[in-house]
């Protein structure tokens, strides 16, 4: 799905529950619930075109094994605006 634009968490869950691997055109993830949807992914799921997301997705994308990104530290994050946005990736 190289088009698509958002996903809500039920969606995701449907995808990640298929038997093969995802690709997603999102540039845009600022989700938690479809990122913690997508990590159940048994084939993976590829996001290459990522370019935002928020501090609670960056740690939910840092964790995840099955979940293909650009580099995280070249990703623009989105503020919260609270003390808990603070980014630190591994």
């Amino acid at each position: 799905m190289p088009s698509l634009r958002s996903i809500t968490p039920a969606a995701a869950e449907v995808l990640a529950s298929g038997p093969h691997a995802i690709y997603l055109g999102l540039t845009v993830l600022d989700d938690p619930a479809v990122a913690r949807d997508l990590t159940k992914s048994p084939k993976g799921v590829s996001l290459p075109k990522l370019r935002a997301t928020t501090p609670e997705v960056i740690a939910i994308l840092s964790n995840a094994k099955s979940i293909t990104t650009p580099p995280l530290d070249s990703v623009y994050v989105l503020s919260g605006g609270g003390p808990a946005d603070k980014v630190i990736i591994p």
